[in-house]
């Protein structure tokens, strides 16, 4: 007697075969997707946001989100990319080209600065409403591309292998357009002091 042979790792399982499978209206690919990316994108949702459950409810709003627009998933063809960048869009809450400059109030209260007087606060905000608008206009000149994959490198931490996962491209792609934004950057003039 011949027995037939199953293929083993049947796509059934595979993200894509999962989101065909919500597009038609199965539940239960949407609690296995939850159950494989729901720590993982927790721990990605982390580099934006510190509030665990503000991460969370961001989270389970993605998931509800694939659910109500199920019939557009079988249009998806990298379900683990579009993952996570819906949750970094839904933990964003600046756009990509703009920059957050908490951290110098952070290291202005590091090293035990008194609070600024509200003199201060202003010349403070000028300073970095100037700097964000220079940084914002060298980088806009910058590759479409290359712009963006300079942001998610140097603003908002991201690996080079996490971004190659995102954008579906080679991690040494990712370091080639890396080069070619430093590359620019470190050919223009400083910072003017007016």
């Amino acid at each position: 007697m011949i027995k037939s042979i199953k293929p083993k790792n049947k796509t059934k399982n595979s993200d894509k075969q999962l989101f065909l499978d919500m597009s038609n209206g199965e539940y239960k690919a949407l609690n296995q997707l939850f159950n494989k990316y729901y720590m993982p994108l927790c721990q990605f949702g982390k580099l934006y946001e510190n509030d665990s459950a503000l991460v969370e409810e961001k989270i389970s709003d993605v998931f509800i989100q694939l659910w109500n627009k199920r019939k557009l998933l079988k249009d998806i063809t990298n379900p683990k990319p579009y993952l996570y960048v819906t949750v970094r869009h839904k933990l964003i809450k600046k756009k990509r080209t703009q920059f957050n400059f908490r951290y110098l109030d952070d290291h202005m209260n590091d090293i035990g600065l008194q609070e600024p007087s509200i003199e201060d606060e202003t010349i403070i905000q000028e300073q970095r409403e100037r700097v964000k608008q220079y940084l914002t206009q060298i980088l806009n000149v910058l590759p479409k591309k290359s712009r963006r994959i300079f942001i998610m490198s140097r603003v908002e931490g991201f690996k080079y292998q996490e971004i190659a996962e995102i954008m579906g491209i080679s991690p040494r792609t990712v370091e080639t357009h890396v080069a070619i934004a430093i590359r620019y950057l470190s050919k223009q003039s400083k910072y003017p002091n007016h």
